[in-house]
């Protein structure tokens, strides 16, 4: 079933495993982000996306692994 992928604001780098996109939400409100104009998205592995915000950094791994995937505004969920 669909997922919600809660991040808590640590200023530590995280990883979300075997995200399904269109199924799953990563939820960033923790992070204070308030729309999807304020992240910072880019290609960083062979199937990963890096999603940064200030000190805080997400590295989200494509489940089905295709070579680049785009995550939009509906794939967050924001404060």
């Amino acid at each position: 079933g669909a997922d919600l992928f809660g991040r808590v604001s640590d200023g530590e780098t995280d990883r979300g495993i075997a995200f399904v996109q269109g199924r799953e939400v990563i939820d960033l409100s923790d992070w204070g982000v308030t729309s999807f104009g304020q992240l910072e998205i880019r290609q960083t592995g062979w199937d990963d996306v890096t999603v940064r915000f200030g000190a805080e950094r997400l590295i989200v791994d494509d489940a089905l692994n295709r070579f680049w995937f785009d995550l939009g505004e509906n794939d967050f969920a924001f404060a």
